[in-house]
């Protein structure tokens, strides 16, 4: 039981959200595609299935039909802000990087180790230092 002490209980907001009970896209359904391109591509199953193939949401719609309107929880939108869109410089500038980066997790966990932390900071730092060079000449984007 200690290992539950460190998991985050969906709320029904949360269900909300990820299964679309409100009627809004299900962010399942979206994440759920996503990996299945993203396993054929790699060979690791040859043929995708439907999202609805994977989930039973009866339950959850039933709790959730069942709430008076006005308490229904309302899942609160994501915002992504925008910034200004990058000088020509930067637009037009050759890829600085053309591999792929791999990034493994141990079984069954989230958390990054030492050695993942350090790739992506070089990639981080190696992408921050070419971004601020071509700005430097169009002008400061940050």
């Amino acid at each position: 039981m200690n290992g539950l002490s460190t998991v985050k209980w969906a709320t029904l907001e949360d269900n909300t959200k990820m299964f679309g009970l409100d009627g809004s896209e299900p962010l399942f359904d979206r994440l759920f595609n996503q990996a299945g391109k993203t396993w054929v591509m790699r060979g690791i199953i040859n043929n995708q299935v439907p999202p609805s193939a994977a989930k039973d949401t009866t339950a959850l719609k039933e709790i959730y039909a069942a709430m008076p309107a006005d308490v229904r929880p309302i899942p609160q939108k994501e915002e992504f802000p925008v910034k200004s869109p990058a000088p020509p410089s930067v637009r037009t500038a050759p890829a600085i990087m053309t591999r792929p980066v791999n990034i493994y997790f141990q079984s069954g966990r989230a958390a990054l180790d030492s050695s993942a932390r350090q790739v992506l900071d070089s990639v981080a730092t190696m992408s921050q230092a070419f971004f601020e060079r071509l700005c430097a000449g169009g002008g400061e984007h940050r």
